[in-house]
């Protein structure tokens, strides 16, 4: 599971799969405190059923894997690989969310956001 800077940084800026985040078992996401710094978590079972418990707010970035990739791209395993190859980036999980914001919505990494 990617947790650099740059995936971080990926996955915040993208508005469009944070926003179309729906939590579930062994999901990744990271609390965001005021200094910038960040805490890692995973939802499972006993964090999911406490009452008032919501993991989806601006406060929390959702670190998607491999798989919840290839899935939000519509694309086939081999045709998400095929389309992974074409993006430079240090981990499977850079490339995966550079495909499924070209593909979904059009949208490029700058290094510094989605354009």
């Amino acid at each position: 599971m990617d947790t650099s800077e740059t995936y971080i940084k990926m996955c915040e800026k993208a508005d469009e799969i944070q926003e179309g985040w729906k939590r579930s078992y062994g999901d990744y996401y990271l609390w965001k405190y005021r200094t910038g710094k960040y805490s890692r978590y995973h939802i499972n079972p006993c964090l999911y059923d406490i009452p008032g418990y919501h993991p989806k707010s601006r406060q929390n970035i959702w670190l998607p894997r491999q798989d919840q990739l290839q899935t939000a791209s519509g694309l086939s395993w081999q045709e998400f690989d095929k389309e992974c190859l074409k993006y430079e980036a240090d981990t499977k999980e850079q490339a995966g969310i550079q495909v499924v914001m070209q593909e979904k919505f059009h949208k490029a990494w700058n290094g510094e956001g989605w354009i």
